[in-house]
């Protein structure tokens, strides 16, 4: 990367790939219950909602092959495409460091899936993502489904434009937390291929 290019960063899970589908169905098959919809997931400790413990869901994420098998949201590697054409630093940024073999993983979907990028970062699960990503600068946009995440980055004001992407898990803390004045620099979208509104 040079000191020139523009960065966009990207969470990969439930922004450019639908994981909260794959999850909820190993939450029906593993409990037997068909009624488990991701709809219902108002905030993200399922722990308590199913009393599956973390280490229990984290083993059958990884019977299921969840990341090789999630699918991608409509247009996102068109959009990684697009935008690397454009010029744009692309980082994908992921808290899947609890799998063993998260970036080898990781590295092979994005292939798989025809993803254009220039750097991967796993970090942990409770990770902060903004000082994982502090080596980078000239930062556009960065992109989470994670409110704490987004939060994080945006009080940061390290990007241009940080982007939530709405789940049900965040749009209630979103409507409570920011300030009309923040929406201006943090954003809602409800569609991944929104962003390229806002580079």
């Amino acid at each position: 990367m040079t000191a020139t290019n523009k960065v966009l960063i990207f969470d990969l899970d439930d922004c450019f790939v639908n994981t909260k589908t794959r999850i909820q169905n190993i939450y029906r098959k593993y409990l037997g219950r068909k009624d488990i919809h991701y709809r219902d997931w108002t905030d993200i400790n399922l722990e308590d909602r199913y009393d599956v413990s973390w280490d229990k869901l984290k083993e059958l994420m990884i019977e299921d092959n969840t990341f090789q098998l999630v699918r991608p949201h409509l247009g996102a590697s068109e959009i990684t495409k697009y935008v690397k054409n454009q010029g744009y630093y692309i980082v994908f940024v992921t808290a899947r460091g609890w799998h063993p073999d998260a970036k080898a993983e990781t590295e092979k979907y994005l292939k798989d899936n025809d993803f254009v990028y220039d750097e991967l970062i796993i970090t942990e699960l409770n990770q902060s993502k903004e000082e994982a990503t502090r080596h980078l600068s000239n930062i556009v946009l960065f992109v989470e489904d994670n409110f704490d995440n987004a939060l994080e980055f945006a009080n940061s004001k390290r990007a241009d434009k940080t982007i939530l992407y709405r789940q049900n898990w965040n749009k209630f803390r979103y409507k409570e937390t920011v300030t009309e004045e923040q929406k201006n620099e943090f954003i809602l979208v409800d569609d991944i291929r929104e962003v390229l509104r806002f580079i």
